[in-house]
């Protein structure tokens, strides 16, 4: 099987492109230097040209969650607006699509793990420009998956994880933020979700991919400590303490009873996901 890989060289898409599980799968891959999502010509072309190519997995997008504030119609443009051209594209050459958006599409205020229907309501203009991709794909495409993620680390990029173990390094001590929940998720875990969908094919729609449990940033910070540095200070601070442009939404935890309904690939907890990170470095 041939797929077209959007965004290849971001932390997501190059994880899903070296871990994948599935054997049979060769990767067409397209970084924004060879195409940008918003030019819907070259997508188009792109699209057209792989008379083969049965899906086409997107993982560009405008990430920098502060910075959308002050650049809302860019980031619009590139995970609204784009977005919506890509699954059209798909549309008129026969592609099916997978694509990630985020818990950021949630306001945080429910106190129990989001499920995919429960209502959208963003808090910031990162969260309201992935919403605004996903309604243009279910405008535009029946045959999509729209993958809601959340808190990422990987072997490329930059993250969290890989800012707490630099910052132990330069700085005496640290405070985290406590009031903020969701699931820190490997991208290798992804990428193996992922193969649940073109494997077996699902009902169409949304779903959401994590790491099994859940956490504040102050404990992922306190695990990555006790693993590396154990004695280095954290401390709990809030996030009205901790004040950036972007508004983050308090419960950002995801449901993932769909996903698991489907009888694939099982995400680990997130402790085993990070351990087997940490074992990495």
């Amino acid at each position: 099987m041939t797929i077209i890989i959007l965004g290849a060289n971001g932390m997501l898409a190059r994880d899903i492109q070296s871990n994948f599980l599935a054997q049979d799968i060769i990767f067409e891959s397209y970084s924004k230097n060879d195409i940008s999502l918003t030019d819907q010509d070259a997508v188009k072309r792109c699209l057209e040209k792989a008379n083969n190519t049965e899906f086409v997995i997107n993982c560009a997008a405008y990430t920098k969650v502060d910075d959308c504030e002050t650049n809302q119609d860019l980031a619009n443009e590139i995970n609204g607006n784009a977005v919506r051209n890509l699954a059209k594209a798909c549309r008129e050459t026969g592609k099916k699509l997978i694509h990630f958006s985020t818990d950021y599409v949630f306001n945080g205020e429910k106190e129990a793990s989001y499920k995919e229907a429960d209502q959208s309501e963003p808090i910031n203009a990162y969260g309201q420009s992935k919403l605004l991709g996903e309604e243009g794909i279910i405008a535009e495409l029946e045959q999509h998956y729209i993958l809601r993620v959340q808190w990422l680390y990987g072997e490329h990029g930059h993250h969290f994880i890989k800012t707490i173990l630099n910052l132990m390094e330069n700085k005496p001590k640290l405070d985290i933020v406590d009031d903020q929940f969701g699931s820190p998720t490997s991208t290798l875990e992804v990428a193996r979700c992922v193969n649940t969908f073109l494997t077996k094919k699902p009902a169409y729609g949304i779903y959401h991919i994590a790491n099994q449990n859940y956490a504040s940033w102050y404990d992922l910070a306190s695990y990555v400590r006790d693993k590396t540095n154990p004695g280095y200070e954290i401390n709990k601070t809030t996030s009205e303490a901790f004040v950036r442009p972007a508004k983050r939404p308090k419960n950002g935890r995801l449901s993932l009873q769909k996903y698991l309904e489907l009888g694939g690939y099982v995400p680990l907890t997130w402790q085993k996901a990070v351990d087997q990170y940490l074992e990495r470095k």
